[in-house]
């Protein structure tokens, strides 16, 4: 069985050592003569054998345990916390603001809506019943309508109407007003 490239890479420290078989000896051998890239590491392996790290020492070992939980209990201050937000300007007059603004807005006093005494809603529906209408009825009712003072003199209505709006629609302007109020009767509103 041949090993392949990344097998022998593995094996250099191994190989500078003499702690492989006389075999794998050969076959890393020959593989590094024809390789390039195996060389350059075989050379940056040895260069880094020869380098002599010291020892650490007894003190070293001692007080590591120490030293982590140091470390680890800074990071742990070092985190987000709510009280460290509170105590910076920014967040705190932004909080303030905002309270602030809730305040006003939810005790602002609302002036009530203009009450109109001729106002009926539109979008209420009531069914009427013209079963028993005849023709000469309605020619009675329209002969009516016409003779009242009602819709000839403009100065019974005092303030805002909605029937003097419905009186100034054009004939198109009516139209859409009944395609939506069809629309809304349809959905139920």
């Amino acid at each position: 069985m041949k090993p392949d490239h990344e097998e022998i890479k593995g094996s250099l420290p191994e190989y500078l050592r003499g702690d492989i078989s006389e075999e794998m000896m050969d076959k890393v051998s020959s593989h590094i003569k024809g390789c390039e890239e195996c060389r350059a590491e075989l050379f940056l392996v040895s260069e880094l054998m020869k380098v002599e790290v010291p020892d650490a020492g007894e003190l070293f070992w001692k007080t590591l345990p120490r030293k982590v939980r140091g470390i680890a209990e800074e990071e742990k201050q070092a985190g987000f916390s709510l009280s460290s937000l509170l105590f910076r300007p920014i967040p705190v007059a932004s909080v303030v603001i905002v309270l602030v603004l809730l305040l006003i807005i939810y005790t602002r006093k609302q002036e009530p809506p203009e009450y109109d005494p001729f106002f009926k809603n539109p979008f209420t529906t009531t069914s009427l019943d013209y079963s028993d209408v005849s023709e000469n009825d309605i020619s009675f009712i329209t002969e009516h309508l016409i003779d009242e003072d009602l819709y000839q003199q403009s100065d019974i209505f005092m303030g805002y109407s909605y029937y003097r709006e419905f009186v100034y629609l054009n004939s198109e302007e009516l139209d859409s007003l009944n395609k939506a109020l069809k629309k809304e009767q349809n959905k139920g509103g």
